[in-house]
């Protein structure tokens, strides 16, 4: 709660409102200048500014009262519709995330207007689909370390990789599938990378099996091709060199892949000369 903000004043009862629901996540009362009658306002009782800003218990709890409160507001008024609003940024005039919902009739006096499409946005519908799936693909994705594999899960990954000419996708299935690697030693990592809970990458950590303790290996790092270019696969490798850290002084890889291997080169690798089993290493401590 922020002690000069009169959002969480009047969510937090230190300002009379006519209070018609309250719990103790959120605080609804009525709007002192309703639209129409009826007109309520949403708070939490937490201190946020913007939607994307909520927490989930939060933002749950408000969805769940807009509703409730909407069939309420048709109960009682039998309006010609419901109007749930909210704004955000500079158009938020109390500073405090809050919600209108308020019953709307014909001719009542509110409305939407209409821009003036200065932009041509109309027509640029398809490009400006794309910014946005372009946008989430970056962003909207979970990289974590899993326990245990389900290689039905590769299937995406297992197609794509072999149409491009790799293999190390179906080695992976396969190994792990005959017990021969299950990423499961000490100081070793399988992460998956998924979006919308599809797996779109992986990549694992694994004790290498040629040069001795204290050295682990980056293993079948491979991301599908619509979600290159946002990060993902720096990510994926980031958390496999964090890992990697507390168990070894060195990380090393193989690849034979020149893109692949100026890509490692940005994460800190050396590249290595003459050396059959390996192609780029990183020295951790």
């Amino acid at each position: 709660m922020s002690s000069d903000c009169l959002g969480c004043k009047l969510a937090n009862g230190e300002v009379i409102t006519h209070v018609i629901y309250e719990d103790e996540v959120i605080t609804c009362f009525l709007d002192i200048a309703p639209m129409n009658e009826g007109h309520l306002l949403l708070l939490p009782k937490k201190h946020y500014l913007d939607l994307d800003e909520l927490d989930d218990i939060t933002a749950a709890a408000i969805l769940k009262a807009s509703s409730k409160l909407s069939k309420i507001i048709k109960d009682i008024y039998k309006p010609d519709g419901v109007t749930i609003i909210q704004n955000g940024g500079k158009f938020n005039d109390l500073q405090h995330y809050h919600m209108h919902v308020f019953p709307r009739y014909e001719a009542d006096g509110f409305a939407w207007v209409e821009p003036e499409d200065k932009n041509n946005n109309k027509n640029r519908l398809e490009e400006t689909k794309e910014r946005i799936l372009n946008h989430i693909k970056k962003n909207n994705f979970e990289i974590k370390e899993v326990k245990v594999l389900i290689p039905e899960e590769l299937s995406e990954l297992l197609t794509e990789s072999a149409e491009e000419g790799f293999r190390h996708i179906h080695r992976l299935i396969n190994d792990y599938i005959a017990g021969i690697n299950k990423f499961n030693n000490e100081g070793e990592a399988l992460f998956e990378c998924r979006v919308n809970n599809r797996v779109i990458g992986i990549c694992g950590l694994n004790q290498d099996p040629y040069f001795g303790e204290g050295i682990g290996r980056v293993r079948r790092l491979y991301i599908m091709k619509e979600f290159r270019r946002h990060g993902i696969g720096r990510k994926m490798t980031e958390a496999v060199i964090n890992k990697a850290k507390k168990h070894y002084r060195k990380l090393l890889l193989k690849t034979d892949n020149p893109v692949a291997g100026e890509f490692y080169k940005t994460l800190g690798f050396e590249e290595i000369m003459n050396e059959e089993k390996m192609t780029h290493c990183l020295v951790l401590i």
